[in-house]
């Protein structure tokens, strides 16, 4: 029982003729509207109304009188312009296919009760990571009806318990197909050039393949607004990126004659198209194994390009601004360890480069001042923090593009860890030589 209600009394709204109820309960006092105008309609409202409180759902928060499809619709319709298309056609899909089925009206959307046993049947059907996404999209709707005065207070939406995980699908999760670069490349040039009715096939997967850019982002893309033939750079709007990320993109030379091939002089550079049989087939004939071509989507070439670029430049800040991520965690998400990165740790590849970038302080110091062994080493340290102090993110994002490093020695995950272990080495021998110095 969540408390003993002291009676109650129906007031009439002089302005709008709506029946307002008032009552106390626990030592608190509530004022909530029927939303009826008619007296005895208003009487049987408030009854239920008085009952759900008393009966521990807690408090009333004064659902409007509106069929709920009609309430959600105008919903969508308020926030149309405040996400974006993805956002909105999830949220279309939850309601269509949740929030309506299992609420039936406004007043059990407005009923933490309900909420609550909405969250618990969704757990013993998906994971909680949904769950979590139709929990949000609910608290959006239920704010978005106390901004527009629809209720006075809006429910508690309950949060996940911390160690929630939700149910599996039965058929399980769509494994997301790693490709080298070698197999895109391969896929690529196995792509026809158009669809059947005309459309660049080739050059979308191109583009898709030197920027990993979003299947949505390069269907907005937009001349003469977001590229001109031989700029050097693509302009992201705002309004095309799912995160809302506005930023000029740096291009790869490749990327420039693609798209210059296809830039017409006004209009959408690549409109949708069905990619599902022709991207499958030429994975086929690229040489994927059956299993792995069949399942394979535009957005496997997004991950693996993110995970190539990550293991040829270091620069997770520079893929992340690529890819259109405002925070390197979100970038971390789409970098994936592959076999040939631990192939290159165990036989000691770009160890040459990261010798070659101490060597040069070697050699400088030894040219201005020959002095004993552990001087050349700290000369040597010197040099390799100046080369690795940082650059400009165009720059960075540039080279990341043209496979080169920025640093003078190598950035790659592997050459990083090395170079990190060989100054902590030197650093060693320095603290040492100090203290036989007598400088400590």
């Amino acid at each position: 029982m969540a408390g003993k209600t002291q009676g109650w009394k129906l007031h009439k709204d002089p302005e709008s003729g709506v029946y307002r109820v008032r009552f106390r309960m626990g030592g608190k006092r509530y004022h909530r509207s029927t939303g009826k105008t008619d007296r005895a309609e208003a009487q049987s409202a408030a009854a239920r109304l008085v009952r759900r409180m008393t009966e521990g759902d807690g408090p009333d928060h004064g659902a409007p009188d509106v069929p709920l499809p009609e309430l959600i619709g105008s919903w969508l319709a308020g926030v149309r312009s405040e996400v974006s298309p993805e956002t909105l056609r999830t949220w279309e899909l939850y309601a269509g296919a949740h929030f309506i089925p299992h609420f039936h009206s406004a007043d059990r959307l407005c009923s933490e009760r309900c909420l609550r046993d909405y969250m618990r049947k969704r757990l013993q059907e998906v994971r909680a990571r949904t769950v979590q996404k139709e929990l949000s999209a609910l608290r959006r709707l239920l704010t978005w009806m106390v901004e527009g005065g629809l209720v006075q207070e809006a429910p508690t939406v309950p949060k996940l318990p911390r160690r929630a995980t939700g149910t599996a699908h039965p058929s399980g999760r769509r494994k997301r197909i790693d490709l080298s670069p070698e197999e895109m490349d391969a896929i690529v040039r196995a792509l026809p050039t158009q669809t059947r009715d005309g459309q660049p096939l080739r050059a979308y997967f191109e583009i898709m393949r030197e920027t990993g850019l979003r299947p949505g982002t390069l269907q907005r893309l937009r001349a003469p607004d977001d590229y001109r033939p031989g700029s050097r750079f693509l302009r992201i709007r705002a309004e095309a990126d799912k995160a809302r990320y506005a930023r000029e993109l740096p291009l790869s030379e490749r990327a420039r004659e693609v798209l210059d091939e296809v830039c017409p002089d006004e209009g959408i550079l690549f409109p949708k198209f069905a990619w599902r049989y022709p991207l499958r087939s030429a994975a086929l004939a690229a040489g994927l194994e059956p299993d792995r071509a069949s399942k394979i989507k535009p957005y496997d070439f997004r991950h693996s390009v993110a995970t190539e670029l990550t293991e040829r430049s270091g620069n997770l800040l520079g893929v992340g601004y690529l890819l259109g991520h405002r925070h390197a965690t979100t970038t971390n998400q789409y970098v994936h360890a592959r076999r040939r990165a631990a192939e290159s740790v165990l036989l000691g590849q770009n160890l040459g480069q990261i010798e070659s970038g101490f060597e040069v302080g070697k050699n400088a110091a030894r040219a201005n001042s020959p002095t004993s062994h552990q001087c050349e080493e700290q000369d040597s340290n010197l040099h390799a923090l100046r080369t690795l102090e940082p650059k400009s993110s165009a720059s960075a994002n540039s080279a990341i593009l043209a496979g080169v490093t920025i640093t003078g020695v190598s950035t790659s995950w592997e050459g990083l860890k090395m170079a990190t272990s060989r100054l902590v080495e030197h650093v060693t021998v320095l603290v040492a030589f100090v203290h036989t110095r007598g400088f400590g």
